[in-house]
């Protein structure tokens, strides 16, 4: 690319992105730009950009297409923050970069990584601290300034914490195991849980975690084991009498298993919900 003018590198990128639209050049060629030479000065990144812009331009600015198209390049936003120079490579900077070139899908997409990262970081945290065993008021606190530093939301706040619990427990085993080992992890962190979870938003956030993470595992799902956690955290304080009726009621859609899985949970529910719905109504 260093040999080429710029007027030179810009069109041949677009034919590159031009042929490719067209399935005449496999997508692996955007791999092929990488020496330290074209990073340092830029033309990497600007290369793979008009090939972008390109792409889109043949494709109607088809975003879905274009993901596709650098998926199957073995392309991410990772790579493409690598093809930054080094003294200006940032994710924010990135960000940027597509901003400059009205592609803002793309900075969608590279914010969307951008939090999964901060996310994961919070993640990985919490799953570390709890293996250390350090207290839970530290954990919280940890929690809580490193979402501060790095404007992680309240719903990725629970998100992270839950997946962290997760991580810190060994899952490989038989179903009935592994049931034992959550609920005696939940038991265990559920000071935390209850630190996290500060509304009843917050909760509902949670409770829809654990529908997915379950409704997930067919055999976990068949013994039950989401309503034994439900169960667990109720009387642990994490989960309120009205968020779990407010859940059962609303119907929530799962974002992972089928429609299926959602009756066989709600089915499971029934005995618990009715007795929460008989202490409400004595309570009134």
């Amino acid at each position: 690319l260093s040999s080429y003018t710029t007027t030179a590198r810009d069109n041949f990128a677009k034919a590159v992105g031009m042929m490719m639209s067209r399935a005449m050049l496999s997508p692996t060629v955007l791999k092929d730009t990488q020496p330290e030479a074209n990073i340092d000065s830029g033309f990497a990144l600007e290369y793979i950009t008009q090939v972008i812009i390109e792409f889109l331009r043949e494709n109607e600015n088809n975003i879905e297409k274009l993901m596709n198209l650098l998926r199957a390049a073995g392309v991410d936003m990772d790579t493409i923050v690598n093809l930054m120079p080094s003294k200006t490579r940032s994710a924010e900077a990135l960000s940027a970069h597509f901003e400059k070139h009205n592609l803002s899908e793309l900075v969608e997409e590279n914010e969307k990584r951008l939090r999964q990262l901060k996310v994961t970081d919070v993640r990985n945290g919490v799953a570390e601290q709890i293996g250390e065993g350090l207290p839970t008021d530290e954990i919280a606190e940890w929690v809580a300034k490193k979402c501060a530093e790095t404007s992680v939301n309240d719903i990725d706040r629970v998100i992270a914490v839950w997946n962290g619990i997760l991580d810190s427990v060994d899952l490989e085993r038989k179903a009935q195991q592994n049931r034992v080992a959550l609920l005696t992890a939940l038991t265990l962190n559920a000071p935390l849980l209850y630190k996290i979870c500060k509304n009843g938003k917050d909760e509902v956030v949670l409770i829809v975690q654990i529908q997915n993470y379950i409704s997930s595992d067919m055999e976990l799902l068949k013994i039950g084991v989401f309503r034994d956690i439900v169960y667990v955290l109720y009387m642990k304080d994490v989960f309120s009498e009205d968020t779990v009726l407010r859940w059962f009621r609303r119907g929530t859609t799962l974002v992972k298993g089928t429609a299926a899985s959602s009756n066989i949970i709600r089915e499971q529910m029934q005995p618990f919900i009715k007795w929460l719905e008989t202490a409400e109504e004595a309570a009134e």
